[in-house]
């Protein structure tokens, strides 16, 4: 089926309603994408007014092939009835490589799709090492040099900060009553949105970004949440 993919980048805010902490590893949103349409989309229209080059929409009709960049904050809307789905695949390249490099060293707490099979995968204490010895084999050497020493000195994508539990902190609105059910959104000034968050549709979730090639359905890549959290809808980034 049909396919509505929002995008943004990581250069610049995060999308309306989506508080990531400080060092990218949670992430406050609203409970589903309905909730988010409703109560953000005007601000989301506002934003790619705004930034013309890094808030972007498409279509993807079935049989399309759609790359999103690492870092890009992305979610989906299916259109019309039906089946619809999709399968996704991650995978590493030359440009990407420095930042897949300090993630495994970094965010070994985030990497999933392997603590469910130790017979069987790499778990993520050993991933670095393992990743670094083949990669190292195959790639040219001046090329593999390059990804050591970015990766050493910094992350290269905006999407992601070092661990630092001090200043560590994800911006949720306090939580307050809903509006009445007779409240007109359309009627709510942006200042009034600002003033009344819906702190009753957010939710705090951790991210779990796999970096295995393992082909999955799309939204599977997200399946760990904070403890006692239900399945959430889901601002993605890779």
């Amino acid at each position: 089926g049909k396919k509505r993919w929002i995008f943004y980048s990581p250069d610049i805010p995060p999308p309306p309603g989506v508080h990531p902490s400080s060092d990218g590893e949670e992430v406050c949103m609203p409970i589903s994408l309905g909730e988010w349409l409703q109560h953000f989309h005007s601000q989301h229209l506002q934003r790619m007014a705004k930034y013309p080059n890094h808030v972007l929409e498409c279509t993807v009709q079935p049989g399309d092939v759609l790359f999103i960049p690492h870092g890009w904050w992305h979610a989906v809307i299916n259109i019309g009835s039906g089946m619809n789905m999709a399968v996704t695949h991650n995978y590493v390249s030359y440009s990407n490589l420095p930042t897949v490099l300090r993630f495994l060293q970094k965010k070994k707490k985030l990497i999933s799709g392997c603590r469910d099979r130790p017979n069987e995968a790499i778990q993520p204490q050993h991933l670095y090492t393992e990743c670094s010895k083949i990669w190292k084999q195959v790639l040219p050497p001046t090329l593999w040099e390059q990804a050591l020493f970015q990766s050493e000195q910094g992350w290269t994508n905006a999407a992601w900060k070092d661990d630092d539990e001090k200043q560590k902190q994800t911006t949720c609105p306090s939580k307050r009553k809903r509006k009445t059910a007779n409240s007109s959104i359309s009627s709510t000034t942006t200042d009034d949105k600002k003033k009344q968050p819906y702190n009753s549709i957010m939710s705090k979730a951790k991210s779990s970004i796999p970096l295995t090639s393992n082909t999955i359905q799309e939204g599977e890549e997200k399946k760990e949440h904070a403890d006692d959290e239900p399945s959430l809808f889901q601002f993605s980034f890779l």
